[in-house]
């Protein structure tokens, strides 16, 4: 049995000495029952302190993950209008104008009918051959029937008006799938049936100008109204913006300059109904005439409804551009879930963010074409 003697303090020793000294030290504690002395681990104060630490650092780290994330989908929107504008160009180019607003709120695009007047659909219908989509474009066309009755167009234009369209949403807002659709609150579309249950809806809107008395208008009754409708007296006919109804604008119109005037940009949705479709500016859909879900203004004119009590504004701030709020309604202006400014394409297809501090002034120049007055870009 090997002896054990205790090393004494202050003294050097070479390794196989140690390593002996080591030896017989643990022999001697295992013969008496000893277990081995453990390596020291963290206390529970020390475990707390480093859990602190990395809460912190998340914390810290939180905001700028969710700032990058939100670049990014401001990014992916401003890349989605410039598509637009370029595609709204490529149609100038093929049509000789830009496009209109189509026929009113309760009419749909129809294949067979081209891009000129007798097309009810509206800006997002006519631009989807110029941005690659021509097969929802074209989706149930030609047929020979009579267009106020042949059951299989009808249906298909109905299944057309229920695809969501990517592109015409903005992903800081809301998914790109189909929402919940109301026939019952305006009658529903003149050229479709059954009446769609879902609706694919957009977060675009096409600058509609000063605002007329009232906006929604429905067109004719059926196809063969169109034909001794009474389109001149029509609200939004004479508007001075870039997306008018019935008519397109030819690049003459824009007295002003197509570098000076809005053409396309985010609009203005309340939060508490992003899912809903309870709301009149966004109860419809992308394929539509003009209404309040596919076309915005910059008037200073007072709304004809202004008395109602969803109208909180005062005359003056109604149409200033906002950054989406709960509880807050207006189916007039342009705006948008991004935190501080929206995102607007003008009639040349340069892409702006504009703070949500434009003055109302400047907002509104740029929404008329043919104003004649000063543009400052520099309060974008």
């Amino acid at each position: 049995m090997p002896e054990y003697h205790e090393m004494p303090p202050g003294v050097l020793y070479s390794s196989s000495q140690f390593n002996d000294y080591n030896y017989r030290r643990s022999y001697f504690s295992l013969r008496k029952g000893h277990a081995m002395p453990s390596e020291k681990g963290f206390t529970l104060v020390e475990l707390l302190v480093v859990i602190a630490i990395i809460g912190i650092l998340i914390a810290l780290l939180l905001p700028a993950i969710q700032a990058a994330r939100e670049a990014a989908r401001c990014s992916q929107c401003t890349n989605h209008l410039r598509q637009m504008g370029e595609a709204a160009h490529n149609y100038l180019t093929a049509q000789k104008h830009f496009p209109s607003a189509g026929w009113g709120v309760d009419w749909a695009g129809d294949p067979d009918r081209g891009f000129d007047r007798r097309q009810p659909g509206g800006l997002f219908y006519r631009l989807l051959p110029y941005m690659e989509m021509n097969q929802l474009f074209n989706f149930g066309r030609g047929s020979a029937g009579n267009p106020d009755s042949d059951a299989v167009k009808r249906n298909r234009i109905r299944m057309r008006i229920e695809t969501p369209v990517p592109l015409y949403y903005c992903p800081t807002r809301r998914a790109p799938v189909a929402y919940p659709f109301r026939p019952d609150s305006w009658g529903g579309f003149r050229n479709a049936s059954p009446q769609p249950k879902v609706i694919g809806r957009t977060d675009y809107a096409g600058n509609g100008g000063n605002f007329p008395n009232n906006c929604c208008t429905h067109g004719p009754d059926n196809y063969a109204g169109a034909h001794h409708y009474s389109w001149g007296s029509q609200p939004g006919y004479n508007s001075q913006g870039a997306v008018i109804y019935y008519r397109g604008l030819k690049e003459k119109d824009f007295l002003d300059g197509m570098s000076f005037t809005y053409l396309i940009g985010e609009r203005y949705c309340d939060p508490d109904h992003y899912m809903t479709g309870l709301t009149s500016g966004d109860d419809q859909g992308w394929d539509e005439g003009y209404d309040y879900d596919v076309a915005r203004w910059t008037s200073k004119e007072t709304p004809c409804d202004k008395n109602n009590k969803f109208f909180e504004d005062t005359e003056a701030s109604y149409y200033q551009p906002r950054r989406d709020r709960k509880g807050y309604y207006n189916d007039r202006n342009f705006g948008s879930a991004h935190t501080s400014a929206f995102n607007m394409a003008l009639c040349d297809g340069s892409v702006h963010s504009i703070s949500y501090t434009i003055s109302l002034e400047t907002h509104f120049r740029f929404g008329w074409r043919n104003d004649k007055g000063m543009h400052d870009k520099s309060e974008f």
